[in-house]
């Protein structure tokens, strides 16, 4: 190996230890982006590097966020993208000019003055795949760089993507009115990134992978969690999650991406990692969360995993990468958990437990043969007068061989598979055929409601279905439609539409899951509902979480300014009863008010 060679090898190592700090703060960012580009510009022997963010106002002019000038630190400036390289970067197109840059590009006066001949720019990605900017470096001569040094280039645009996205939103988090943009990246629970955030990044990696490069997806689900949260109670069950979040990083690299897929799952990816390596790491995990006792309660509880394990290269399919993982991960659960298994489309085992994944024949099953059960849990009224009078949500499940099937069993495979709306016809119908003559019923109750999931909602044939079964019936206005505030906000304008068409025939709309994405106050003037459901997830934990209790409040406080009646869910005790009242909630709902109960009998009973 000649000097020239090992310099290049000593660049390239240091450049990516710099690039390897696993978390950069708000505080530390200029400087970490500052030892990135002075590096990156040692390493291509060039004299000028930038990072440049889109304005805010106006999407034709940049401003640099950092910018290295023949060996130091310059002022940031703006500038416009007309007839620049840079404006090939922003339509998320990498631009590599090796020679002749100022050339190519006539009217860009910073090219001709700096005597730029090459060129390379990378659009920065965010999360959500909007564009952040572009990151650029420029020479006086020629960049005569071969494949895999452009790849490590992407490479650094990528973390810079991360960085940016991160610099980003904690910025915005300094003010309290930014709140919203952290929670929708990051776990409100555990603190690191949520589902979207994660997945969004897996897009971005397996996008930019080159060949023979790879990344891994670790899927992880804890064993036995329902059991904790069944037993010792919800708070029990959050604080074994925020526990078991420290475990997993212990174990992962400094670059690696941790996040939270939803109740007790979480999502690892580990860059530019193989199987062998990742199958160390999970292995760790798996003897880390095995010897941890979970104390609660002056009681010890020993947990343990199940890890799915999905390669990602050139060739993955990115909207398979988590399926896969999961799938492997189900496999290995059910092998006996504490293990992991490594996803392999020719492996016998995971075929088979495919093929056990009947749950969409299931469902045809039950519809077919009128398997499906409605069950009504109150929703009780704060102030208790003559005129008050209960309502009640209508919840599905599944009557299968002597059992009740939960709806969170099969309702995944029914959103999987695109059920949904079948299920929904069947709900609409049956709750009508079983109320239209029940008129003594009808004058105790205030309302009925029921859920419409986000596929429904967005079909138009689904739509004349209801509207037929309205004009069929005399219940109109004794029905209340549940919708989701993903499922709503996800395509607003059709969902005001059949709100609207809807509401002309008198029926009444809540809106579930109030304020799970914390976007949601910005909709309410445009949904029309009568009522908001506060997340769950809030209130449970108002007795000893001051912010959740804010949050409730903050949402009782808009929600009633606007003219909208307020129900609070997952009301499990009296203390948190206390609470709601002094908040001034409208409804209440929760098995300390009334636990469902199936649905034919509530009407016998009357």
């Amino acid at each position: 190996m000649n000097d020239k060679q090992k310099q290049s090898e000593e660049k390239l190592e240091d450049l990516l230890n710099t690039l390897s700090v696993r978390s950069v703060s708000y505080e530390d960012a200029t400087n970490f982006f500052l030892q990135c580009i002075e590096k990156v510009a040692r390493f291509y022997d060039v004299e000028y590097a930038f990072i440049g963010l889109l304005d805010d106002v106006d999407s034709q002019l940049v401003n640099t966020f950092i910018v290295w000038n023949n060996g130091e630190v310059i002022d940031n400036f703006q500038y416009s993208l007309q007839g620049t390289p840079c404006e090939e970067v922003v339509n998320l197109e990498h631009e590599i000019i090796k020679k002749g840059a100022a050339c190519q590009y006539p009217d860009d006066d910073m090219l001709r003055q700096m005597n730029i001949e090459s060129y390379f720019g990378a659009p920065l990605i965010g999360v959500d795949g909007q564009l952040l900017g572009l990151f650029s470096i420029m020479g006086t001569h020629e960049l005569d760089s071969p494949s895999w040094m452009i790849s490590v280039l992407n490479g650094v645009a990528t973390r810079f993507s991360l960085e940016i996205e991160r610099y980003k939103s904690e910025q915005r988090l300094q003010s309290l009115d930014h709140k919203i943009t952290y929670q929708e990246m990051y776990d409100s629970l555990t603190g690191i990134w949520n589902r979207d955030a994660l997945e969004g990044s897996l897009i971005r990696h397996q996008s930019s992978v080159a060949a023979g490069q790879s990344h891994v997806y670790l899927y992880i689900d804890l064993d036995q969690f329902k059991v904790i949260n069944d037993v010792l109670g919800h708070t029990a069950g959050d604080e074994l999650l925020r526990q078991v979040v420290p475990l997993l990083q212990q174990n992962i690299r400094e670059n690696d991406l941790l996040g939270r897929l939803g109740g007790d799952e979480f999502g690892v990816l580990l860059e530019y990692c193989d199987i062998g390596k990742a199958s160390v790491i999970a292995r760790n995990i798996l003897d880390t969360i095995a010897n941890y006792q979970f104390e609660w309660s002056d009681n010890n509880y020993q947990i343990s995993a199940s890890i799915g394990i999905a390669e990602i290269t050139a060739e993955t399919r990115h909207e398979l990468i988590m399926s896969q993982a999961d799938l492997a991960c189900h496999v290995a659960k059910e092998g006996g958990r504490n293990r992991f298994l490594v996803y392999d489309n020719k492996d016998k085992e995971i075929l088979s437990h495919a093929d056990q994944m009947d749950w969409l024949s299931r469902i045809t099953h039950a519809l077919e043969n009128d398997q499906f059960v409605l069950y009504a849990q109150p929703i009780v009224p704060v102030e208790q007068n003559s005129l008050s009078r209960n309502s009640y949500e209508l919840l599905i499940r599944i009557a299968e061989d002597g059992k009740i099937i939960l709806p969170g069993e099969f309702l995944p495979a029914a959103e999987r598979y695109n059920k949904m709306i079948d299920i929904d016809r069947w709900v609409v119908s049956k709750a009508i055929s079983m109320i239209k003559n029940q008129e003594g019923f009808l004058d105790k109750v205030d309302h009925i409601s029921i859920n419409l999931s986000g596929q429904s909602l967005a079909s138009e044939m689904f739509c004349k279905f209801l509207v037929d079964e309205l004009e069929h019936s005399n219940v109109s206005k004794k029905l209340c439609f549940e919708i989701t505030e993903t499922a709503a906000i996800s395509d607003i304008v059709t969902a005001t539409h059949r709100m609207a068409t809807l509401k002309e025939m008198e029926v009444r709309f809540s809106l579930d899951d109030f304020g799970s994405g914390l976007s949601s106050f910005a909709y309410l003037k445009t949904l029309d509902v009568d009522y908001i459901k506060i997340d769950g997830l809030f209130v449970r934990n108002i007795e000893e979480d001051l912010i959740d209790r804010a949050m409730v409040r903050s949402i009782r406080d808009i929600g009633s300014l606007m003219g909208k009646k307020i129900i609070a869910e997952f009301v499990e005790n009296n203390k948190i009863i206390s609470l709601l009242e002094e908040i001034g909630v409208d409804y209440l709902q929760g098995y300390a008010v009334g636990k469902p109960q199936p649905f034919k009998e509530l009407l016998q009973a009357q």
